[in-house]
C-alpha cells in the first residue's frame, strides 16, 4: 500500500513541478516524510512477550522503597531493553545448583526436576513455620491454615516425608530459619558497553555485590529464572497465573507431559527455556500432588480471607509442596524481585532493595 501510494505522489510531483531542482526539493522532503511514517510505524508495531503486546500493556515499573517510578512508556521501553539481554552464563548457574540429574526429568529438558528423588536425610532441620514479627514477637502462621507445613508432611506412623531434593530440602530450610542463605542475593553484570550480554553471580549479601560493582536483580541465589529476560516477562507480564495454570492442566499431574507444558508456557508469556521447564515441573507436581485440594477450590476466590492473606485450598497446596522446589530452581520470584502481585498476601515483604531501572543508567 505505502508503495502504491508512493508512486502516486512521484507522479503527482514530476507532473507539478517540471523544473528538476523544484522536484529534486520536493523529493527529499517526501523522502523525509515517508521515513517518519516508517519510525511511527515501527513504534506501533507489536512487541510480543508470548501471548502479550507489550506495546499495548498496562504496565508501571515502580520502586517503593528507592521512591522511584517510571511511567507506562518507560517501563514498556524497559521491558523491551531487558529482552533484548542474553546471559551467558545461564547453564552454569544451573549446573551450580547441584540437582540430582535424570529422575522424571522432561524429555530434552536440561533442568533437573526439583521435586525428584525426594529428600530423605532426617539431619535437616525441618524449616520454621511462616511467621510475622508484631510488637518485637514473631507470631507463627499468620493465616491460620490448618496445616502449616511447609516442603515436608508426616505420613504414616508420623514420618517427615518431604516434598523436593536434600539440596533444595536444606537451602529452604536454611532461608526460613535466617541462615547465611537468607541473605545471598543474585547480581548481574554486563560484559560489554552496549548492555547486551551479562554475567550471573549469587553473593553473601547485597553489600558484596554492590562492592564489587555488580547490580542486585532479586533476593536469594541466582536460578533458572534470574535472567533479565525472565525478568522482562514478571514486569511485562504481571498477571501470569491464568495462562500458566491453563498450560500445566494440560498434563493433569502426568509427568510425561512435561515437554508439552514447557513448550505451552513458552509460547503463552514468553520465559526463557530453562525458566519455562522450572515453571513446568511446578505445575505438573502440583497436579499430581493437589488434584482433590484444586477441585474443591474451583469457582472461589484465590484469597478466601483479605484479612489474613489466606490463600484457597489449591494455591496453599501449591505453595507448601512445590513452592520451596520451585524457590530453589527458579531463583527468580515475583516478591524476591520486590514486583507486587495479582494475589494480595499482606503477611509477605516485598524485596525492594533490587531497583530495576538502575540496567541502563545512562539514559535514567
Amino acid at each position: 500500500m505505502k508503495s502504491a501510494l508512493f508512486k502516486v505522489m512521484f507522479k503527482f510531483m514530476f507532473n507539478t513541478f517540471k523544473n528538476p531542482l523544484k522536484f529534486a526539493v520536493m523529493l527529499a522532503a517526501s523522502a523525509s516524510l515517508f521515513a517518519a511514517i516508517n519510525l511511527h510505524a515501527g513504534d506501533d508495531k507489536p512487541f510480543m512477550l508470548g501471548q502479550t503486546d507489550i506495546n499495548q500493556a498496562a504496565i508501571q515499573y515502580s520502586n517503593h522503597h528507592m521512591g522511584f517510578e517510571l511511567t507506562q512508556e518507560q517501563t514498556r521501553v524497559l521491558v523491551k531493553k531487558l529482552a533484548a539481554t542474553e546471559a551467558i552464563n545461564q547453564a552454569e548457574i544451573n549446573d551450580q545448583m547441584g540437582l540430582e540429574k535424570g529422575m522424571k526429568m522432561g524429555a530434552g529438558f536440561t533442568v533437573s526436576n526439583p521435586y525428584y528423588p525426594r529428600n530423605t536425610s532426617l539431619d535437616i532441620p525441618l524449616p520454621e513455620q511462616r511467621y510475622v514479627v508484631k510488637d518485637g514477637k514473631k507470631q507463627h502462621n499468620p493465616e491460620a491454615y490448618a496445616d502449616p507445613r511447609e516442603g515436608y508432611k508426616l505420613g504414616e506412623d508420623n514420618k517427615i516425608e518431604f516434598f523436593q531434593q536434600a539440596a533444595a530440602s536444606e537451602w529452604f530450610s536454611s532461608v526460613t530459619r535466617g541462615g547465611a542463605q537468607a541473605q545471598e542475593v543474585c547480581a548481574v553484570k554486563f560484559t560489554n558497553d552496549e548492555r547486551k550480554h551479562y554475567e550471573m553471580r549469587t553473593f553473601a549479601s547485597r553489600d558484596a555485590a554492590v562492592l564489587e560493582g555488580w547490580t542486585m536483580t532479586h533476593q536469594y541465589q541466582c536460578g533458572t529464572c534470574s535472567t533479565l529476560k525472565d525478568l522482562a516477562v514478571y514486569i511485562g507480564v504481571p498477571n501470569q497465573t491464568g495462562p500458566i495454570s491453563g498450560c500445566t492442566r494440560q498434563a493433569r499431574g502426568d509427568d510425561s507431559k512435561l515437554h508439552q507444558v514447557k513448550q505451552c508456557i513458552v509460547a503463552a508469556v514468553g520465559f526463557t527455556e530453562m525458566c519455562a521447564e522450572t515453571w513446568a515441573y511446578n505445575g505438573v507436581h502440583t497436579g499430581s500432588q493437589c488434584r482433590n485440594d484444586c477441585m474443591a477450590a474451583r469457582g472461589k476466590p484465590l484469597v478466601v480471607n483479605a484479612g489474613t492473606g489466606e490463600l484457597n485450598s489449591c494455591l496453599w497446596c501449591d505453595e507448601k509442596t512445590s513452592g520451596p522446589g520451585f524457590k530453589y530452581s527458579a531463583g527468580r520470584t515475583r516478591r524476591g524481585s520486590g514486583l507486587e502481585s495479582a494475589i494480595a498476601r499482606p503477611n509477605d515483604t516485598l524485596f525492594y532493595q533490587a531497583d530495576h531501572s538502575r540496567y541502563f543508567p545512562e539514559e535514567k
